[in-house]
């Protein structure tokens, strides 16, 4: 049975998780003043995963309101927040180990692009029992 987590974050910190675990990462979204984005009326939100390589810029895993693994979260009362959680599912990352960066697009309701970080995800390999 895959370990499943939730990690809230504030800030850009480091993510560690360890590969082939599900893990569920909220990030609270804020604009340049550090006020709440307002998310209820974007088209999209859009959360991509690459290799920490200062020459590639490709993602290997992608995830978005649109296509699933991105979901806007709600208070108690049922209004929109400005948090979202990711799910990274323990088949995403399996085989992964070391560095990677992640980030995070806005498309608004024109289309508008609005990206408010990039940060890191250490991904540590599991240990196994052997056989």
């Amino acid at each position: 049975m895959a370990v499943q987590t939730i990690r809230d974050l504030f800030d850009c910190k480091t993510l560690y998780m360890i590969g082939g675990s599900t893990e569920y990462f909220r990030l609270s979204l804020l604009n340049i003043s550090g006020e709440p984005i307002d998310l209820s009326s974007v088209s999209d939100i859009e959360w991509f995963f690459g290799l920490y390589d200062i020459t590639s810029n490709q993602a290997i895993l992608y995830k978005s309101l649109k296509t699933g693994g991105v979901t806007i979260l709600a208070d108690s009362k049922g209004k929109l927040t400005n948090v979202i959680q990711v799910c990274i599912e323990n088949i995403d990352t399996i085989n992964l180990s070391g560095g990677f960066k992640h980030q995070i697009a806005i498309i608004d309701g024109d289309g508008k692009r609005f990206v408010p970080f990039q940060g890191l995800i250490v991904i540590d390999r599991a240990i196994l029992i052997p056989n």
